[in-house]
């Protein structure tokens, strides 16, 4: 009768360590560039909540007769108002405080927990430019529009 195998040899588990370390070099730039796309993402989802607060607000604005603002359901409230041209079809901001007003009015607002890295941050260069974890949206209040930087 023939003995059996009691276990692995020593080259059989050296080659099997080899192997399992290049599947882990081959594998490990896919789940390191899943942090960028979570950050994609979550831009992403920022920008469309805040394109949809706008949407929501120029609805409320016309159903109110376009009056220079508008006073949301838990009392905040958004200027229509540009100095220069009067009444406006979007919502107006004119700094960067206002800019961080119109997303705090327009969305959830402020989030518990975010570190100085994650805290959105807003600037103004003529349109308001929206920056968390250096990825950016903008609003541009003349058009209304919201893109991903």
């Amino acid at each position: 009768m023939k003995k059996g195998s009691a276990g692995f040899t020593l080259i059989e588990l050296v080659v099997v360590i080899i192997i399992l370390g290049i599947l882990a070099v081959t594998a490990a730039p896919k789940f390191i560039n899943l942090n960028d796309d979570a950050e994609s993402s979550a831009i992403a989802g920022m920008a469309s909540s805040l394109s949809g607060g706008i949407t929501l607000a120029r609805a409320q604005h016309s159903i109110e007769g376009e009056t220079g603002e508008i006073t949301l359901a838990d009392g905040k409230t958004v200027s229509f108002e540009d100095s220069n041209f009067g009444v406006t079809q979007f919502p107006q901001a004119r700094g960067a405080i206002e800019c961080m007003s119109l997303w705090n009015n327009l969305t959830d607002g402020e989030r518990s927990g975010l570190t100085p890295a994650t805290k959105l941050v807003a600037s103004h260069n003529n349109v308001c430019i929206y920056t968390i974890s250096e990825k950016q949206f903008s609003y541009d209040s003349m058009d209304g529009e919201v893109i991903i930087l």
